[in-house]
């Protein structure tokens, strides 16, 4: 029987899983999580120690950063989405510091490297469960996981079965799962949609209606391009080197340090 998940959902998995993109395929029932975690918290404390040096050096430091990273992820409750997104994405880009205990100085902490992205823990996993409290438990066709951030859900549709589109995929996720499961959608960067015939994703808080075509340079129709930035406000720091992949254009087109919040890849900036 051909369904979204023999069909759609496993051609999406088939591509992000080949070599060149570098994901590995992990079966949602064989996450390292609880139905309750929106992190994969051992990924977690392995990124922090390869990335941070005093941490390395000194383990335990781990338990320091994994409650404020919870913290934010409930933030959602209390906040909202868009506002504990933003606090996420400034412990993503690497713009948090921590003073450790026993420690004169606050210390900066990295949990992606942007330096080299192929070294990032890069997780695709579909059927993931999630239960928030007394909400209904929720599963998300695919799930995109770097260093155990959930930083994309994906809801596929069969191509088979009339009157399913990508759109109805894309009110699942901003009508069901972001208004009723806030905490998974803290740490995302985006979300999608499709059918295996039309490709459509967007950050949080995006209506379907303005969700964007994947593309790519080749494409005849582009969006208008932004105007130049003003060079009083141009970013001191300099652009990291050039991406290899399109998976780490969008990644770090909300996420890399450089990008103002909430800004996503748009197709006439994307790589083929």
């Amino acid at each position: 029987m051909l369904t979204e998940s023999s069909t759609t959902q496993a051609a999406v998995v088939d591509r992000l899983a080949k070599t060149d993109l570098g994901w590995t395929f992990v079966p949602g029932t064989e996450l390292a999580r609880d139905r309750t975690d929106v992190l994969i918290e051992s990924d977690v404390v392995d990124v922090l120690a390869r990335l941070n040096p005093i941490i390395a050096a000194n383990p335990h430091y781990a338990d320091e950063i994994l409650p404020k990273l919870r913290a934010v992820v409930l933030s959602a409750y209390d906040d909202g989405l868009m506002a504990a997104n933003e606090r996420m994405m400034r412990w993503l880009r690497g713009h948090e510091e921590h003073q450790f205990v026993g420690k004169a100085h606050p210390e900066p902490v990295r949990l992606v490297d942007f330096d080299d992205p192929c070294a990032n823990r890069l997780v695709i996993s579909t059927e993931v469960v999630y239960k928030a409290g007394a909400e209904k438990e929720r599963r998300y066709d695919l799930v995109l996981f770097v260093n155990g951030f959930p930083i994309a859900v994906g809801e596929t549709k069969t191509p088979f079965e009339d009157g399913k589109s990508w759109l109805n995929g894309a009110l699942d996720i901003t009508t069901v799962y972001e208004p009723r499961t806030p905490g998974f959608f803290v740490p995302n960067v985006l979300s999608f949609a499709t059918e295996g015939k039309d490709f459509r994703y967007a950050p949080i808080g995006t209506p379907p209606e303005h969700w964007l075509p994947w593309g790519s340079t080749q494409d005849a129709l582009e969006p208008p391009l932004r105007p130049p930035m003003p060079a009083s406000s141009s970013p001191v720091s300099a652009r990291p080197p050039p991406l290899r992949r399109r998976s780490d254009v969008v990644f770090a087109s909300r996420v890399a340090p450089e990008n103002r919040p909430g800004h996503t890849v748009t197709r006439h900036s994307q790589e083929g």
